[in-house]
């Protein structure tokens, strides 16, 4: 198991230094066993969820319980730490913001969309908190007449029907290309051909905190790009 795994590594390189992890869980397991490790655990947190954020649930507890056991805390943002100060109490030097970042290492792509239109590139997952809808209305609002076409690269099956259902009703179907999920260097190379980058994540409990890798992504693309006004996006 875990535990024997890790002892196995105390045994044959020395005291452990930092145990990093995302489990809160994992936390109050091995916090008895510091010593024996000879580690320090490290929380990595980049959202925080329903009961998570109230008082007095089960939720609430375990993470108190977690970032009391931990030496560290990492999260992605600065609007996250501050939330987490202020909810659960925490001393500020025991959070430290390390924002997401991305590969830079992608090969040039230069193209043209068919037809020679300006082409709206969102790539990514499509579930609702993520803006997709959103993202269709507003593109159903702009000028028919003009030499647009919206591409929306990835979506489990089920929202891309739903999408593709909400695109035919605004009448826009015939300008929405759905490309589903692309292998990562032909998505990154797909973002580089794009004239406009979208991140349209709502301001919800799941879209408020995490610091998407898609706009480290869009940057290294170096293409404009239209964001919602949320928290995790205005820190960058």
């Amino acid at each position: 198991g875990l535990l024997g795994s890790l002892l196995g590594l105390r045994a044959s390189l020395g005291p452990l230094g930092i145990l990093y992890t995302r489990e809160p869980g994992i936390v109050g397991m091995l916090a008895p066993l510091r010593g024996l490790l000879g580690a320090r655990i490290v929380l990595e947190i980049r959202e925080l969820t329903g009961d998570e954020l109230k008082p007095g649930t089960r939720s609430f507890a375990r993470l108190t319980r977690a970032f009391a056991a931990a030496a560290g805390i990492s999260v992605g943002t600065e609007h996250l730490r501050q939330d987490m100060i202020r909810l659960f109490g925490l001393p500020e030097g025991k959070i430290a913001v390390i924002p997401n970042g991305c590969d830079a290492g992608v090969p040039d792509a230069p193209g043209d969309a068919p037809g020679g239109a300006l082409r709206i590139l969102y790539t990514g997952q499509m579930y609702d908190w993520k803006g997709s809808d959103l993202l269709l209305s507003a593109f159903a609002r702009l000028d028919r007449e003009a030499p647009l076409r919206l591409v929306m690269a990835g979506g489990l099956p089920e929202d891309l029907a739903r999408l593709r259902a909400l695109a035919a009703a605004l009448g826009i179907a015939d300008r929405v290309d759905f490309t589903g999920f692309l292998p990562p260097l032909e998505a990154a190379r797909l973002q580089r051909t794009a004239d406009i980058l979208v991140i349209p994540t709502l301001d919800t409990e799941a879209g408020r905190y995490p610091l998407t890798v898609k706009i480290f992504e869009y940057m290294v693309a170096g293409r404009p790009i239209v964001a919602t006004r949320i928290p995790a996006n205005e820190e960058i």
